[in-house]
């Protein structure tokens, strides 16, 4: 058995894994391991951004700070094109 494996590191230090196993030397296998894991992860990011979109929504109804909402997820070595 060979695994595929994804992490999603979140702005706040958690992370996700998915993991998914497949038979090893078969490619129909792999490759159906490879589309649940992207499956899994895409619905878990549109998690994320439904909460932040909310987040930013009851923000905008209240005066309460958001400074959180604001972040952007660009980190300073993306910025510069250094990775």
């Amino acid at each position: 058995m060979e695994e595929i494996s994804l992490t999603l590191r979140l702005r706040d230090g958690s992370k996700n894994v998915f993991t998914e196993s497949s038979k090893a030397g078969d490619l129909p296998s792999l490759i159906e391991s490879i589309r649940t894991v992207q499956r899994l992860s895409n619905q878990r990011l549109t998690e994320l951004v439904e909460q932040e979109k909310a987040s930013q929504a009851s923000c905008k109804q209240t005066s309460a700070p958001c400074d959180d909402v604001n972040n952007d997820y660009i980190s300073a070595s993306d910025e510069d094109g250094s990775s």
